[in-house]
């Protein structure tokens, strides 16, 4: 009966001559529901907002109404706290009425005149836990191949986790692999009304974030075919906006500011960044230009500095194959800790890896770094601003918000990366050996 039943609202939704009615209306009846005022709550991308709110009568009735046309989505009708009571569809109707009371809320519902809020609730109870949590994925399939442009079949099929083959001959690497290549089998992401879904932008941009290794070549490279492949220009400039922002922001993995150099080069310059305001457009710059500066492959002014007796110590003058730059402060709590670290990887690695530790103490505090030093028995380059400044403003220069910061250079004094992982540094010698 439960087939027979589904199948007949699918049906309906192919019927000609379905009315639409200027603006919305939509009537929510909760029985014994406790509050005052509903909200109806939309979402864009990963953030939510209010599209409506109504006052619930005497008869636990409210009613969301208003002459704009109201966007297609999934929307959450809930109460002051936030209290989630159901989610309902906007997309080919938008003036209806579901019934329902408290202690039924994902038993009963009683909808009219929306064939897609009836299915989409037949779905939520047929195939999920939750409606987030798909379990039944060949139901799922059942019903949004029969209405293949309807929002709730473009929903159901982008929620899917890619159904990798079963066999035993695919070992984790191909399995990751299959998943990245077909990732985006289910999305239609030129469709913006996906947009205002819950979940399905997160969803695409763990893609980027999560599913595809982070290194700037292959982002760069994943992420130029993605939005030179969107041709829906709201969706192109979410997508592009987030990714900016994902990588232009604050993050611990410097080499993936080449992503972020890539991305204003590429599309920012041109003009079609319309996130960033004229207001910003200079510092959005600068800010670009000191992140290029710092790119891999490029070169680094030779940096001169006092050490404890004021004597000056130039980098040029240094011999051996690599300079690791390194920039603390000595009552930093992760200086403190990755120091000494730094100070055994040094001891075992500085003739075989032929490298030398130029550490800048961004402090004028004589004593704490005296103290520091002698503690650890710092026996490698020790200046900083005690008796003298540098020759160049290094915090400004190599963009440094927080400490330990480092910076790899070669003889030449060219940056080969700014990872805080003494491991990975040490791979990068042996590889550039």
């Amino acid at each position: 009966m439960r087939k027979f039943f589904i199948v007949t609202i699918l049906l309906t939704l192919f019927l000609p001559g379905f009315s639409q009615k200027n603006g919305y209306k939509i009537q929510i009846t909760i029985s014994e529901v406790p509050d005052e005022m509903l909200y109806l709550v939309g979402t864009y991308g990963d953030k939510q907002f209010i599209a409506d709110s109504a006052a619930v009568n005497g008869k636990f009735t409210a009613v969301f109404k208003g002459e704009k046309l109201l966007p297609s989505g999934i929307y959450i009708v809930q109460n002051k706290a936030q209290q989630r009571y159901l989610d309902l569809i906007i997309d080919q109707s938008r003036h209806f009425s579901i019934a329902t009371s408290m202690d039924k809320l994902l038993k009963e519902r009683v909808i009219k005149k929306s064939p897609e809020n009836q299915l989409f609730f037949e779905v939520e109870k047929a195939a999920f836990l939750s409606f987030f949590f798909p379990t039944e994925t060949s139901v799922i399939d059942q019903y949004a191949d029969l209405s293949p442009q309807t929002l709730l079949s473009k929903f159901l099929k982008a929620v899917q986790p890619v159904k990798v083959p079963s066999s035993p001959e695919l070992d984790s690497i191909q399995i990751h692999q299959y998943q990245v290549a077909h990732f985006f089998d289910g999305i239609d992401v030129n469709d913006a009304r996906l947009l205002r879904v819950p979940m399905i932008p997160e969803k695409v941009f763990s893609y980027f974030t999560e599913l595809l290794p982070q290194q700037s070549d292959t982002l760069i490279e994943r992420i130029s075919a993605f939005l030179d492949g969107i041709q829906t220009k709201e969706v192109f400039d979410y997508y592009l906006e987030k990714l900016f922002q994902e990588y232009a922001g604050y993050h611990t993995n410097y080499d993936l500011d080449a992503v972020a150099v890539y991305l204003y080069d590429r599309y920012c310059a041109k003009g079609l960044c319309s996130f960033i305001t004229p207001d910003y457009e200079r510092i959005t710059w600068k800010k670009m230009e000191r992140k290029r500066r710092l790119l891999p492959g490029q070169q680094v002014p030779f940096l001169e500095a006092y050490d404890q007796e004021g004597k000056v110590i130039r980098t040029q003058d240094l011999e051996s194959a690599y300079i690791l730059l390194w920039f603390w402060e000595p009552d930093c709590e992760s200086c403190m800790e990755l120091t000494p670290m730094l100070l055994d990887f040094y001891s075992q690695f500085k003739h075989r890896l032929d490298f030398e530790v130029y550490a800048v103490a961004l402090t004028e505090d004589e004593q704490a770094w005296t103290d520091f030093i002698n503690q650890y028995h710092l026996d490698w380059i020790n200046v900083s601003f005690v008796k003298g400044f540098p020759n160049y403003d290094v915090i400004d220069y190599f963009d440094i918000m927080t400490t330990p910061n480092l910076v790899l250079l070669d003889r030449n004094h060219t940056i080969l990366t700014r990872q805080i992982s003494f491991e990975h540094i040490r791979c990068f010698m042996e590889q550039h050996k």
